[in-house]
């Protein structure tokens, strides 16, 4: 059985998150700004290092992240079974497969991470 919630922003902590997850965003979009100019400086050099490679492999997990969740939140199924509160449709299994998802690849992403910063 697969839990999950389907508004996880009501509750109070909900606009604590909302702020966590845009500085997330802004400060992927400021790393992802710093590796591009780096490539262009490095050109195919850039390549050759095992790091570069980890860290775009982590931004392109962490990108996926962003991507499967906007996903799961803007999904019309997802929205639909928000004002069915006595039924619960096929489509809830597909729900709940993105939505685990964004946490496989946001775990994924915290290990790489982690790799990178521990040498």
């Amino acid at each position: 059985i697969w839990t999950m919630r389907l508004q996880p922003y009501n509750r109070p902590i909900g606009n604590f998150r909302i702020f966590i997850e845009l500085v997330m965003v802004i400060i992927f979009i400021y790393y992802l700004y710093e590796e591009i100019m780096e490539m262009k400086k490095r050109r195919l050099a850039y390549f050759y290092e095992f790091w570069n490679v980890m860290e775009l492999t982590t931004m392109g997990l962490f990108l996926t992240c962003i991507v499967y969740w906007v996903y799961f939140l803007t999904r019309p199924a997802r929205l639909e079974m928000l004002h069915q509160q006595t039924e619960f449709p096929e489509f809830v299994y597909g729900l709940a497969v993105s939505y685990k998802a964004v946490l496989d690849i946001a775990s994924l992403t915290i290990v790489f991470t982690f790799f990178k910063v521990t040498p």
